[in-house]
């Protein structure tokens, strides 16, 4: 195993080498290895997430083309308020199945090789087995803004958070379900989900309750604190941890500070420089796809 203070002098061609040996090395759990989309490799979920980025990207686009923008607000209220429920027990599931916190400080790398684990392991292994299917789910808020004709909210900022959260998850559940660290994303991301879907839920009805809405930004900011949260935790956990794969420890400490400066980067732009940006139209349907978006930025 390589000592990640020894891929900060490499090159990045030797680094990516070593992350990849490192990934074909790593042992999965052999319980998690019988469920679904975690047999096969990383073939059921690269599949899900092509296919994601292909209807946000390609398909969506053409599809809604020629169309007027569905209004779905039944649909979108209904699949809201279902996900504030489903993060609301994620919440409190998650505090019980990290011992209220007390297994965030085990920094140790579990086993993986074993089908005896004790009920406290065993439940952290179920939780996290369904808070991934969650984050599948989560892509329906694409689809969603999709078939709304909403190119603003398809933005390339909301493509990598939805692509990158479900790999990373799916990752953590792959080779280490009950690892102790595993916690602090979900105790802090389920409290998040749970205003974040609250507004999107009451956003459904229209401008009669949007402009009620004052709150939005404020969401954002927990977000920021949260990623600062991340950030921090991730710092320790790269000093503290033994016998954690190289190519985990990369993929947990590099997103925090990447998150926080992307969505630090959109709190600026939305609420901080809106005297420098132009007026936005009355009407609710942006005139950009999310392909032309990212062909503007390249």
């Amino acid at each position: 195993m390589i000592n990640t203070s020894d891929m900060i002098v490499m090159n990045p061609l030797n680094a990516l080498l070593t992350l990849y040996k490192s990934g074909r090395n790593l042992r999965t759990n052999v319980i998690i290895d019988e469920t679904f989309l975690f047999r096969g490799g990383l073939w059921p979920i690269t599949a899900i997430l092509v296919a994601y980025l292909l209807f946000s990207l390609v398909l969506g686009p053409k599809l809604m083309a020629n169309r007027k923008p569905y209004q779905l607000r039944g649909p979108i209220f209904a699949y809201n308020i279902f996900m504030v429920v489903l993060n609301v027990y994620f919440f409190f599931e998650s505090i019980q199945a990290y011992e209220f916190g007390r297994a965030l400080m085990n920094f140790e790398y579990p086993p993986n090789d074993t089908k005896d684990l004790s009920a406290q392991e065993m439940r952290r292994l179920t939780f996290v087995y369904w808070y991934f299917i969650s984050k599948i789910i989560d892509l329906m808020d694409t689809v969603f803004f999709v078939l709304r004709k909403k190119w603003s909210q398809v933005s390339p900022l909301h493509l990598y958070h939805h692509s990158s959260v479900p790999l990373c998850v799916w990752l953590a559940v792959k080779f280490a379900p009950t690892a102790g660290v595993n916690g602090i994303f979900p105790i802090l991301n389920s409290a998040v989900h749970v205003l974040m879907y609250t507004y999107y839920a009451l956003s459904a009805f229209g401008p009669s309750v949007q402009k009620y809405l004052w709150w939005k930004r404020y969401i954002t900011q927990v977000q920021l604190i949260q990623f600062m949260v991340f950030f921090v935790y991730g710092t320790t956990y790269l000093f503290k941890q033994t016998g954690w794969p190289t190519i985990l420890i990369c993929t947990s400490v590099a997103q925090p500070p990447l998150y926080l400066i992307l969505f630090t980067s959109f709190y600026l732009n939305t609420y901080c420089n809106t005297k420098s940006m132009p007026k936005s139209t009355p009407s609710a349907v942006s005139p950009q796809t999310p392909r032309q978006t990212l062909k503007k930025l390249n």
